[in-house]
């Protein structure tokens, strides 16, 4: 079901339906009875409702127009990790001190203030799990 609901939302199905006659409708809300009766022991109804629930929320958040809903909710983590390279850059977070591990070389050139912001959006196109 989750990758049904997935598939119709990267296909750009409305969050906002007709649903039983002309009353509108919440993708959510016909979700959640079909979550309710599930007997099975997996989730994947309410990963559903979850996702419906995620892409609502970056809809909300952006104020790009141009985008379809699941766009929107693919570039939530690009941003934060953007943000938190701006952070970085200006000092106001660092690398925390371990023992035993250290940042993989990629990953500090990445976030390195020199590192254009340019090529850093193109590496999290590939980089996100949300396409």
């Amino acid at each position: 079901m989750y990758e049904c609901v997935q598939l119709l939302l990267r296909a750009g199905h409305p969050l906002e339906m007709l649903h039983m006659g002309a009353e509108s409708t919440s993708l959510e809300d016909v979700l959640d009875p079909i979550a309710w009766d599930y007997d099975g022991d997996a989730s994947y109804p309410l990963d559903a409702i979850h996702l419906a629930k995620a892409v609502r929320a970056a809809q909300l958040t952006s104020t790009s127009t141009r985008l379809t809903p699941w766009q929107k909710y693919c570039l939530v983590p690009p941003k934060d990790l953007l943000r938190l390279r701006s952070l970085v850059a200006r000092g106001r977070a660092r690398e925390k001190v371990r023992t035993r591990t250290k940042t993989p070389r990629e990953i500090e050139l990445l976030f390195a203030p020199s590192f254009p912001n340019e090529l850093f959006w193109k590496v999290m196109a590939f980089w996100n799990p949300r396409h």
